[in-house]
């Protein structure tokens, strides 16, 4: 029972860190988005030195892939009949809205 409040606590602590950086305009989800739905972008400026927009784009992605698999966890927690991971995910469906052509 400890083990089950323990895992919520982590849950809901990552919602609330998914929704802080989603509010920051640092994660921005796309329609259709999957766990592998990476932006691969491997251009470099003159130097070598990657541009703040490709490393904001790199950043992203990272943060899409990690809420994808934030969003699987979850899904296995609900599928396995916790109560506490339902009411996550519904909170981080309803933090996360999906942008389809930049209109959530």
């Amino acid at each position: 029972r400890a083990n089950e409040r323990d895992d919520a606590a982590r849950l809901d602590e990552l919602r609330r860190v998914f929704a802080a950086l989603s509010s920051r305009g640092e994660l921005i989800l796309r329609g259709g988005g999957s766990i592998n739905d990476v932006d691969e972008d491997e251009n470099n400026d003159a130097g070598g030195k990657k541009s703040g927009k490709d490393v904001k784009s790199k950043w992203s992605a990272y943060l899409r892939r990690k809420h994808a698999e934030f969003l699987s966890q979850l899904s296995e927690a609900v599928a396995a009949g916790r109560k506490s991971a339902l009411r996550t995910y519904c909170g981080v469906v309803a933090s996360s809205p999906r942008l389809e052509n930049g209109i959530a």
